[in-house]
């Protein structure tokens, strides 16, 4: 007489696994998106404590405002009213796209774009 050894059903163990895959996947890919580098101008400036909105015009071209992508509709349409804004763009940039979001900006009602630069403090 043969004994039956005991199986284990490896179903829920497999779907944990995939989750947990999913999981690492997803957040390593959401952590990317908001850290792109943006190789800004070199220059002097001064520094301001005041609160700001940050637009960002990544290398190819994508406007990003607080981080998050945006189209300039949706850009005008949140920045409408608001008092100041801090733009910076990737070197490579050309200034033609720069200056259409100036403009895009100014319609909006923006009264002040700084540049954000970098540079050495004094």
């Amino acid at each position: 007489m043969r004994r039956r050894g005991h199986q284990m059903d490896m179903t829920p163990m497999l779907d944990v696994l995939f989750m947990l895959i999913i999981f690492f996947v997803l957040t390593t890919s959401f952590a990317r998106l908001e850290t792109q580098r943006v190789d800004l101008p070199k220059g002097r400036g001064e520094r301001t404590e005041v609160k700001a909105a940050v637009i960002t015009i990544t290398s190819n071209g994508e406007i990003l405002l607080d981080g998050k992508p945006s189209s300039l509709g949706e850009l005008k349409a949140r920045l409408r009213g608001h008092p100041r804004v801090l733009l910076g763009a990737h070197r490579g940039v050309p200034y033609g796209r720069v200056a259409e979001l100036l403009s895009a900006l100014r319609s909006a009602g923006v009264e002040s774009a700084g540049l954000l630069l970098e540079g050495s403090s004094n």
